[in-house]
């Protein structure tokens, strides 16, 4: 395709000459001869008014020359077929029920539609409906190829019937979606002329539904030449209107147009910040583009500053912007700065990880070549994140532009650009360290801002000329995917058509990624390093990581058990005790590390059966009740393992408790305490509550409180059993009898 010389005006300069010269965007409908600054008026003040003569004489008859190919039509068949097949056409009284939809739909499209949230989709909805009803039983629209069939909605854009006019344009936007890619340039060429045609005498006719749906079209084909052309006519929706949800729609378009798209934002912008609205604002800083080349680079350059606090701020930041880390080629950097150990390695190995697949790679690379006591704290620090499941559809980090008002930020250089607010905790221990209860973000005043976006521009332009130089964007609108570009989410259409892949993209942190078997074996080989600081994390990481994964480690974890090492002993035991009962028969080695000489291990030992220990309890019990003589493990600790040994444990703690004397009141208290755990759904439970009424008339004043709190834990834990001891006729007696109690310690519990 030849381009006219409107595509080859030189790059812009920076600062008061930017807006001097010539652009693609500036002049898509000026006269070559004419100075740039008059066509950049003409264009984006005298023309954004929606009744411009000049546009009416652009426009331009449908051109549809090209035939589908028989394979293309399959797919179109296919798609009516297969929705006619989801019963979405209803049969009864067909004739009654347009009617009623008809009131409906009209009644509906007449009102004011200011914000998203007011967007009925039962409107697109009925009419999708309503318009499959009439093409069900159109056997030439079904056979048609994709030429006519186009051509053929495009003629429905303009019916009477609203339903059909909306729904017509419902069904050509879910084939533009899903078959985009096999569509003719001329198909495309065609919806485009017909859309943008049609956005004036639509908005005239208050058909507000019609131009979201045009919009959306205009927006899910992308980067096209014909979309460059009417630019101004999108930019005068986004600049006049005072309908939320049509400036945000004009919005999406502006943002895949490319360079062209991005200019009309900026001249906007930087007329007056006013001009365009806080929340488009807001939006604009937060849609990719923007995140990778403009605060990305910034915060990466920040991390690499002077500014000691500055730099820490920033890599917080970083580490929440996750997969955009990896994206936006930041790894070379983090990886100079994990080691060379100038910040805490520990928030940059979170940052590493925290971007996905190819950071875990590169910290797995880093682990395997790093040997020698001076890289002990770098392989600390990747060790302990790399037990981090990381969200597989996380919430990045949001941004939030400010007007810049002098008196505000006079004390902020130009190009201070981010100011973090969040917690300063790597997200790899969030929940671990801290919870977050605030969505972290970053604040950037409208002037720094302004300056990046210009700087942006200036390098898309260079891309953008070589692209039309090079015939690049000939059919770039093929390549084109919003759903690549995270922009799917903002289509009010895809709710229609596709709601299940809008859930699918919708943040939810609690959707993890899978820890990998290259992790696990990493991890594994570093149990009998040298270092024990070394072994001492990988066990730590392993246990962290958990079932199922780490249930491939158990044979050298159990090996750990024998560690030389102390820390790494009870590390271990405590790691062992994190794979549950599926680690099996193999886990014995624990009631061995109940005689361990360090008390750390004793005690994670003993915590470890409790979780592990039922397929070995019998050989258990021994060793546990004599420690719990010996008093070389805490007590209570002692007596919840056994209770959680099943029925057998809980008669065990019963028994001790009829035979220990009273003076025993610390094993006494203990037993009482830990039968707080018993299975309330086994009918042996009712053994166990007989035993703690008993005792609830004790001298000491700490057994009898620890009754109290056994059968009130008792009573919550069974809230949906049937236990006749805890029913409120059977138990109030004995609170009644504990307010009585001499002791105002247990008169308050």
């Amino acid at each position: 395709m030849n381009y006219p010389s409107i595509y080859t005006s030189s790059p812009p300069r920076h600062e008061q000459d930017f807006y001097d010269q010539d652009h693609p965007a500036a002049k898509f409908s000026g006269s070559p001869d004419k100075t740039s600054k008059q066509i950049m008026k003409r264009v984006f003040d005298d023309e954004f008014a929606l009744s411009s003569s000049a546009r009416k004489k652009s426009r331009s008859p449908l051109n549809t020359e090209k035939k589908a190919s028989p394979s293309e039509v399959d797919k179109m068949n296919t798609m009516a077929a297969n929705l006619y097949k989801l019963s979405m056409i209803d049969n009864q009284n067909p004739n009654q029920e347009s009617n009623i939809r008809n009131v409906h739909i009209k009644a509906k499209i007449e009102e004011v539609v200011l914000n998203d949230d007011e967007v009925d989709l039962a409107v697109f909805e009925q009419s999708y409906k309503a318009f499959l009803g009439k093409i069900s039983v159109d056997s030439d629209f079904q056979n048609s190829e994709n030429e006519q069939k186009i051509q053929k909605l495009l003629e429905f854009f303009s019916n009477e019937n609203p339903e059909l006019c909306i729904g017509s344009s419902v069904f050509l936007w879910e084939i533009l979606y899903k078959y985009k890619s096999s569509l003719s340039p001329n198909d495309i060429e065609a919806v485009l002329q017909r859309s943008f045609n049609l956005i004036e005498p639509t908005l005239n006719a208050k058909n507000f539904y019609l131009v979201i749906s045009l919009l959306e079209i205009i927006a899910i084909i992308g980067p096209h030449e014909t979309s460059f052309a009417n630019i101004k006519v999108v930019a005068s929706i986004l600049k006049n209107t005072q309908q939320v949800v049509l400036a945000t729609k004009a919005f999406l378009v502006l943002i895949t147009l490319d360079y062209p798209g991005f200019y009309a934002l900026l001249y906007i912008l930087n007329r007056d910040f006013t001009d365009l609205p806080e929340y488009l604002f807001n939006k604009l800083a937060n849609t990719n583009e923007i995140l990778l080349h403009v605060i990305l680079p910034s915060l990466l350059n920040d991390t690499v500053g002077p500014d000691q606090k500055k730099r820490v701020f920033s890599l917080n930041a970083l580490n929440r912007m996750y997969h955009l880390i990896a994206q936006g080629s930041s790894l070379g950097v983090l990886t100079n700065l994990l080691k060379e150990g100038t910040l805490d390695r520990q928030l940059i190995a979170s940052c590493i990880r925290a971007s996905g697949e190819q950071g875990e790679q590169l910290l797995l690379k880093i682990l395997r070549s790093s040997t020698g006591i001076n890289h002990t704290k770098m392989i600390l620090a990747i060790l302990s994140v790399l037990a981090w499941r990381v969200p597989l559809r996380p919430e990045v980090l949001d941004i939030r532009i400010v007007n810049f008002q002098v008196a505000e930020h006079y004390k902020q250089n130009p190009g201070t650009m981010c100011v973090y607010h969040g917690e300063l905790v790597p997200c790899a221990f969030e929940g671990i360290l801290s919870e977050e209860t605030e969505r972290p973000w970053v604040e950037i005043n409208s002037r720094d801002f302004i300056s990046a976006l210009q700087r942006l521009l200036s390098v898309k332009y260079e891309r953008f000329q070589n692209g039309l130089r090079d015939k690049i964007f000939t059919n770039a609108w093929t390549r084109y995917d919003v759903r690549l570009n995270g922009l799917l989410p903002e289509f009010i259409l895809a709710k229609v058509i596709d709601p299940d892949v809008l859930q699918d993209l919708h943040p939810n942190k609690s959707i993890k990624r899978g820890v990998t078997p290259e992790i696990i074996k990493a991890l594994s080989g570093l149990f009998f390093n040298e270092n024990p600081l070394i072994r001492e994390q990988a066990i730590s990481s392993m246990g962290l990581i958990g079932l199922p994964e780490a249930l491939e480690a158990s044979d050298p974890l159990i090996k750990s058990l024998s560690d030389p090492e102390p820390q790494v002993r009870a590390m271990a035991a405590w790691a062992v005790g994190m794979l549950g009962p599926n680690i099996g028969p193999k886990a014995k080695k624990l009631i061995d590390c109940l005689k361990d000489s360090y008390w750390k291990v004793r005690n994670a030992a003993c915590v470890a059966i409790g979780n592990v220990g039922i397929c070995f309890a019998e050989d258990a019990f021994p060793m546990l009740t004599r420690v719990l003589r010996d008093g070389t493990i805490n007590k209570l600790s002692v007596c919840e393992t056994i209770v959680k040994l099943g029925v057998t444990g809980e008669q065990i703690l019963i028994d001790i408790l009829r035979t220990v004397q009273s003076s025993n009141y610390k094993v006494k208290t203990a037993v009482v305490e830990a039968l707080g755990m018993a299975n309330v759904g086994k009918p042996t439970v009712d053994f166990v509550i007989e035993e703690v009424f008993k005792h609830a008339a004790e001298e000491s004043v700490m057994v009898r409180k620890a009754c109290l709190g056994t059968l009130n834990k008792l009573r919550t834990r069974s809230q949906k059993s049937e236990i006749t001891y805890l029913k409120s006729k059977s138990i109030l007696p004995l609170f009644y009898y504990f307010l009585q109690d001499l002791n105002q310690e247990i008169r308050d519990v």
